[in-house]
């Protein structure tokens, strides 16, 4: 996309308004009081405003700034004005293709890289797991005796093979690992690569080449490419023993298919990371799911850790100055529809 004109969008003798919907009694959706302090020491004189579903159609001021997670597409009619949205996550299917696709003037971005140790780490855990059982097996070790009568011989990592859903950061900064521990591992992306030793597939090939790994792992983004990727077919060409780690979007899903496919396996397992809060579609599915004994879900926490805010806080005010002063922005999205829902 193209660099911003200088001011093209500003009069900073008017003060214009960021709307954030970063306010929420969950404290990754909540940003800090110090550093609402600071945005207001940062920008004089910009306004920073908070909505919800009460207040959507009370703001009359000049918004031309999103910051948050909630995107709606009502915003788009509301505030006509808007010019720049800054996701603070990776993820950016809430934003209808349909509606900005035409849209000269505005600029959308994400946080990419944020939280990519984290999300490795956590990954990491549950493929070490695959091979430990102590989450698979957690209810079987309450004490020594049963400890020793139900252990399970482990795996070693070095002896399965893994299939990674998707080419992007989290991706890209996991292949060292898994290198160090010796993992075999193949990727399934539509993008293009260049890396040595390491098969590629393409989105179509799914279905074809599942039933070859003991592992496999979503890193994927939720778009029209991706969205129920794992259908039926593509469940049902599972091996019966595969261990599923989802990091991901889980829009990837068929819910519906995956609770048949895990209810059917039981030695199957699903270690999953999703939240299950009311505002989530799909949640009853999710927890049906999670309620299953061969699934471990974790709320969402892999992309949270104590660092989070002072780092989301810093990519968004390092963009704000460069949206000031018309320069380009970082971790710009393109408007290509398959980024979209």
């Amino acid at each position: 996309m193209t660099k911003l004109k200088k001011n093209q969008h500003l009069n900073l003798n008017n003060p214009f308004v960021v709307l954030s919907d970063f306010q929420s009694n969950l404290s990754m959706f909540n940003l800090p009081e110090h550093f609402k302090k600071k945005f207001k020491k940062d920008f004089p004189n910009i306004n920073l405003k908070f909505i919800n579903d009460s207040n959507i159609n009370k703001f009359t001021d000049d918004i031309k700034v999103y910051w948050g997670t909630r995107f709606k597409s009502d915003y788009f009619k509301n505030y006509k004005n808007l010019s720049w949205i800054h996701f603070g996550s990776v993820g950016v299917e809430k934003i209808d293709f349909k509606l900005i696709k035409n849209k000269k003037n505005l600029f959308i971005t994400n946080s990419k890289g944020i939280n990519s140790s984290s999300m490795i780490e956590l990954i990491l855990f549950y493929l070490i797991d695959t091979s430990r059982s102590l989450l698979k097996k957690r209810n079987s070790f309450k004490n020594r005796n049963e400890y020793e009568n139900n252990f399970i011989l482990s795996k070693d990592l070095r002896s399965i093979k893994v299939l990674i859903l998707g080419y992007g950061e989290v991706t890209k900064k996991l292949i060292p690992s898994l290198k160090a521990l010796g993992i075999n591992f193949d990727i399934l992306s539509n993008q293009k690569s260049k890396l040595r030793n390491i098969n590629f597939y393409e989105y179509k090939k799914l279905s074809k080449i599942i039933n070859g790994y003991d592992v496999v792992i979503n890193n994927l983004p939720i778009n029209r490419l991706t969205k129920n990727i794992f259908d039926i077919d593509v469940l049902n060409s599972l091996k019966k023993d595969v261990s599923i780690i989802s990091c991901g979007r889980y829009g990837i899903f068929n819910l519906d298919a995956l609770f048949k496919f895990l209810s059917k396996n039981p030695e199957s397992f699903l270690y999953i990371d999703a939240p299950t809060n009311k505002q989530q579609k799909n949640t009853m599915k999710l927890i049906n799911i999670s309620r299953l004994k061969n699934v471990y879900l974790s709320p969402h926490i892999g992309g949270y850790f104590k660092g989070y805010w002072p780092k989301q806080y810093q990519m968004f005010a390092v963009n704000l100055q460069k949206f000031i002063k018309g320069s380009k922005l970082e971790n710009e999205i393109s408007f290509i529809k398959e980024h979209f829902l």
